[in-house]
């Protein structure tokens, strides 16, 4: 959410809820949130703050933990704190311990963990997602279930072309192109199971 009046990104997120997809609330939503906590506002920002408020800070789907910006290593995820949640950074990803689910994570953009931009960050128990859109880098879809990321430039000359798949595996740090398309549309969709339901559909994520 980069403007607290609008709320065409919600009703945008609304929708693709509706298909079946999953999200959870990131630093920007609890901005939002904390903008509009008091004070009368038109009805559109009310059901938007609603809508807002309801997603939760985390979402546990199979072996995969879905949060915005990573987890407190040594305390339990019931115990997170929401400031962590939203915000946490090299505390997180470059911590040397594990963790019990795959983490997909976003909020520090993978360019300054050491990757090439527009590339994944990819470990064993965790995966960094933000390749850097709001930055002018790429946009990313990840195909958790076998292992492509579909990605389109955000520059500011180029935003939304230069459409690419690409190869990538936990462990390794880097992607590899496998084709490219200079333009195109991307429809993408999760399912329609509740995060909480075990299946053998494709898991998707993006950032």
């Amino acid at each position: 959410m980069r403007n607290g009046s609008d709320c065409k990104s919600v009703s945008f997120v609304q929708g693709l809820l509706q298909e079946g997809a999953a999200a959870v609330r990131g630093n920007l939503e609890q901005w939002f949130l904390d903008q509009h906590a008091a004070g009368e506002q038109p009805e559109s920002i009310k059901q938007a703050v609603a809508f807002v408020a309801g997603l939760p800070l985390y979402i546990e789907h199979g072996r995969y933990l879905f949060v915005h910006a990573g987890i407190r290593p040594g305390i339990a995820l019931a115990a997170q704190q929401q400031v962590d949640l939203l915000s946490i950074r090299e505390e997180f990803w470059n911590c040397p311990s594990r963790y019990e689910w795959i983490v997909v994570f976003g909020h520090t953009p993978t360019y300054r963990m050491g990757i090439a931009p527009g590339d994944i960050w990819a470990e064993a128990d965790r995966i960094g997602i933000d390749t850097g859109a709001k930055h002018g880098v790429r946009l990313t879809l990840l195909d958790l279930t076998h292992h492509k990321s579909y990605s389109c430039s955000t520059e500011t000359k180029g935003v939304y072309t230069d459409f690419r798949t690409a190869d990538w595996s936990s462990g390794a740090s880097k992607s590899r192109v496998i084709a490219c398309a200079k333009s195109g549309q991307w429809l993408f969709y999760v399912g329609n199971q509740p995060a909480t339901a075990r299946h053998t559909g494709q898991h998707l994520a993006a950032s």
